[in-house]
């Protein structure tokens, strides 16, 4: 499978897909459409309880990275008490699929929700997700995390709670900022910071790692749980992306009262959030 530079969206599903050649510019309407299903409600019975068991898939998503890659997006929600991640992917421009990485969890051990990946320098994916067991209101350890060595075939292990990340339960969002052939790489990492209190977060940080997501610090080497605020409103949900000319993005759920009632842009230059 050919190897990725970014990937960054929530996700419960991830496809990936090798893009061939762009087709021409000038080109007589055909109205053919190349429709594929990917991912299709289906209902079980769980053998154990004799229950139906109805697994299907929302909030998709599509991105296109640096090397023609399409990564294609959707969370996957299975109505019992399991919580489960899989990653699905093709290398033959779509003409099959193949399984990848799976991880099921009872939902009282981890409960995993949307997620974000990103690449790591020795190809490895560090992929970050939303943990519901964890106490909704007033937790700001959120987060879960697992990696993946074969280029999402497998899981490396189990995904575990992080501890480390300073983040209520919610989308995050993981972006590659500086990739190897540098004096540093730099992996960022926005989502609020504080406990969603009436489901209401205050705050959109943007956190930095300079070791491909070990840890999270200031430019400074100074520990950087939290991360460097950016707006100092409520906020949820959030996206980024590199803007262009070494700007930063981020698209995120703001607002003075509540955390939904506006979608910002806010971006930036990367020494706004420090220089090392």
């Amino acid at each position: 499978m050919r190897s990725l530079r970014t990937l960054g969206a929530a996700a419960g599903v991830v496809v990936i897909m090798a893009v061939g050649a762009l087709p021409a510019a000038a080109q007589p309407p055909t109205y053919t459409w190349h429709r594929q299903t990917l991912w299709k409600q289906s209902v079980t019975t769980d053998p154990a309880t004799g229950k139906n068991v109805t697994t299907c898939y929302r909030l998709p998503a599509v991105v296109k990275t640096s090397n023609d890659v399409l990564l294609a997006f959707a969370e996957r929600r299975n109505r019992n008490d399991c919580a489960s991640v899989r990653l699905v992917y093709s290398d033959d421009h779509g003409a099959s699929w193949r399984i990848g990485a799976t991880a099921t969890y009872d939902k009282f051990v981890l409960k995993l929700g949307e997620q974000t990946l990103v690449e790591r320098t020795d190809g490895g994916i560090l992929v970050f997700a939303r943990n519901g067991v964890v106490p909704d209101q007033t937790s700001v350890h959120g987060l879960a995390r697992a990696t993946s060595s074969d280029g999402g075939e497998s899981f490396d292990g189990d995904f575990r709670a992080d501890d480390a990340v300073t983040a209520p339960p919610t989308h995050p969002a993981l972006l590659r900022q500086r990739w190897n052939g540098g004096p540093y790489t730099r992996i960022l990492l926005s989502a609020p910071a504080t406990p969603k209190t009436g489901n209401n977060p205050v705050g959109m940080n943007v956190r930095s790692s300079f070791d491909e997501g070990t840890t999270w610090r200031h430019h400074d080497g100074a520990a950087g749980n939290a991360g460097i605020r950016i707006d100092a409103d409520h906020a949820g949900y959030s996206d980024m992306t590199l803007a262009g000319n070494g700007a930063i993005g981020v698209l995120y759920e703001a607002g003075s009262a509540r955390f939904r009632d506006e979608i910002r842009w806010n971006w930036f230059w990367e020494s706004a959030i420090g220089l090392p």
